[in-house]
């Protein structure tokens, strides 16, 4: 089990650390292939990274990044239940 020092952080066993830097290399794995993605695609095509190519995805995306904060906010807020009976 974890030990607590005197400032009271926890000292993990080498298992723990392992599970938890898995855990964290999980939750970062889509933010690392979206990089991976930009950079081949900056490589193979060097318009991409123009500003007004990176302005206008951005336009392209506002729609859809607008429609799915409001469904986000109106599942949490519990005005709409999906789950399956």
């Amino acid at each position: 089990m974890a030990e607590v020092t005197e400032r009271g952080a926890r000292l993990l066993s080498p298992l723990h650390r392992a599970a938890e830097l898995m855990r964290r290399r999980r939750a970062l794995a889509p933010v690392a292939v979206l990089i991976l993605l930009c950079i081949v695609v900056a490589v193979m095509n060097p318009r991409f990274v123009d500003p007004w190519n990176l302005v206008r995805l951005l336009n392209s995306a506002a729609v859809l990044v607008v429609l799915t904060m409001g469904a986000t906010f109106i599942i949490l807020l519990g005005s709409i239940d999906l789950s399956l009976e």
